[in-house]
Formats: C-alpha cells, structure tokens, sequence
C-alpha cells in the first residue's frame, strides 16, 4: 500500500502508554511493510509472556522510560498475574537517571 516504508511512532503515558504497546502491536500486525517504534513513559505491564516475545519480535524498536518510584509501572504484579515489560527500560531515578 502506499504507506509502505513509513515509520510509525505510537507513545503514551501511564494508562496511555499500555495502550500504546497494544497499538504498536496491531500496527506492527496490520502494516508489515512499516517500522513500528513504541515509546511509553510510565506503564503497567501488559501482557504474558508469549505477548511480550511476539511484541519485541515485531517492534523491536520499543523503549519505556519510567521513574523509580512510580508505583504504575510495578502493576499489576507480575507474581501470581504472569504480566511482564515489553520492550527495553530507560529507568529514571532520583540520582539522575541510568538504564537497563
């Protein structure tokens, strides 16, 4: 289709940013001609992990940058609820910052 080659940025914050790794990952299914890149600041986990491997296989490009303190990005548990991270993590911090 015409928009082959594009690249589509999809980002969110908190809530917004669970739903933005779920958009990526229908974008990333409904236009396999495009590079699909995912920013979210602040999200809960979102899905299991047969999710999470097929995210990061088709949006291989997907940061979350949160701040250590924030108590969104730890929900839901992952103990006894099987919900993990997608992506790579940008940690924030009240020293200054670093990464993982």
């Amino acid at each position: 289709g015409p928009e082959e080659g594009w690249t589509i940025y999809v980002t969110g914050h908190s809530l917004g940013g669970a739903l933005s790794t779920i958009c990526a990952a229908d974008m990333a299914e409904k236009y396999p001609g495009c590079k699909v890149v995912n920013y979210n600041y602040g999200s809960p986990r979102v899905g299991n992990a047969p999710f999470v491997q097929g995210f990061n296989q088709a949006v291989p490009e997907a940061f979350r940058v949160v701040n250590d303190a924030d108590v969104v990005a730890r929900v839901p548990r992952s103990r006894g609820f099987d919900y993990y991270h997608v992506g790579r993590t940008a940690l924030v911090s009240r020293s200054g910052g670093g990464g993982r």
